[in-house]
């Protein structure tokens, strides 16, 4: 019993902390732009141009990458005898940051081109 209180008090902090977190956030991004519309600040700042297509490519190409890590740790682990868990944390890293440096190229040739 005394297990499963502190496994639930736990949850609750880290799930309280992450709400703390996000609220002051939001809280103090909503005061800053009201605080620049009073003064008169140009509200085309927080208008995003790109409307979510780079961010869908970003994502995608960064999640290729980390399970193009995935399998590849996996297979460097079973044909290699080094400690368990190296390759993995190694190859995805490895791999989701050439996912996002392919999105940068990618991005930069069309902007490029645009």
């Amino acid at each position: 019993m005394d297990e499963l209180f502190s496994n639930f008090l736990i949850t609750l902090i880290v799930i309280s902390a992450i709400f703390g977190i996000l609220y002051t956030f939001l809280i103090t991004r909503h005061r800053e732009r009201i605080m620049m519309m009073e003064k008169g600040i140009n509200s085309e700042l927080f208008v995003s141009k790109n409307n979510g297509r780079w961010r869908a490519l970003k994502i995608g190409l960064l999640f290729i990458g980390i399970a193009l890590g995935l399998i590849i740790g996996g297979l460097l682990e079973s044909h290699l005898i080094i400690e368990e868990g190296v390759f993995y944390i190694a190859m995805i890293t490895f791999f989701g940051g050439l996912g996002l440096l392919s999105y940068f190229f990618i991005e930069k040739k069309f902007r490029d081109n645009e």
